[in-house]
C-alpha cells in the first residue's frame, strides 16, 4: 500500500510563494527602451541591463521605436534613443513624438546618445528636444551608471515641449 504525504501546511507554503513573488514583483526596477542600429551594441546593452534586474526593451531604428512607445503599458521609465540611424533618426523621432505623443515625454525620461561634440549645433538641439542628450561612446559600466543616474532624476524639471525648467 502506497501511503500518499500528508497536505501539512500546503496553503501557508502557497501563500508564502505568492507573497514572495509579490514582493519581488514590486521590488522589480523599471523598464527602459533602447533604440539603435547597431544590433550587437543593442545586445550588450541590453544584456548587461537585464542582469541589473531592468526590463529592456529593443528597437533598430526611430520608427520602431515609436510604436513600440505607443504599445507599451506602462510607458518605459526611460528611453535612450541613438541619433544617427538609418529609417528614422533621433532628431525626427523626438520631432514625432513631441507632435504625436507629447504625454510619453512625461512619463519616459528620452535621452538622445550622439557621437557629435558636446558644444556642437546638433548635440544642442537635440538636448532641447529631449530630456538630455549623452555623447557616445562610453563603456560598459557606462551604460549602467548612465541608466542609474537617468532614473534618480525627477521628471518635474522637464517640460514636454522640450523647454527644461531654469535653463
Amino acid at each position: 500500500m502506497i501511503k500518499k504525504p500528508r497536505n501539512t501546511g500546503s496553503i501557508r507554503t502557497s501563500e508564502a510563494i505568492v507573497q514572495g513573488l509579490i514582493t519581488r514583483r514590486s521590488d522589480k526596477k523599471p523598464s527602459i527602451l533602447i533604440i539603435d542600429d547597431d544590433k550587437l551594441l543593442l545586445n550588450v546593452y541590453r544584456v548587461l541591463l537585464e542582469r541589473e534586474g531592468y526590463r529592456v526593451l529593443t528597437a533598430e531604428d526611430g520608427l520602431s521605436g515609436l510604436e513600440l512607445l505607443k504599445k507599451e503599458k506602462p510607458t518605459p521609465a526611460l528611453t535612450l534613443v541613438d541619433c544617427s540611424m538609418p529609417k528614422m533618426d533621433g532628431e525626427s523621432f523626438l520631432k514625432k513624438l513631441q507632435m504625436e505623443n507629447p504625454e510619453i515625454l512625461v512619463k519616459s525620461k528620452v535621452v538622445g546618445l550622439t557621437a557629435f561634440d558636446p558644444a556642437s549645433e546638433f548635440f544642442i538641439k537635440i538636448r532641447e528636444l529631449a530630456f538630455d542628450c549623452r555623447e557616445k561612446p562610453f563603456g560598459i559600466n557606462g551604460i549602467k551608471e548612465l541608466v542609474s543616474e537617468y532614473l534618480k532624476l525627477e521628471l518635474d524639471s522637464y517640460y514636454p515641449h522640450g523647454k527644461k525648467k531654469n535653463s
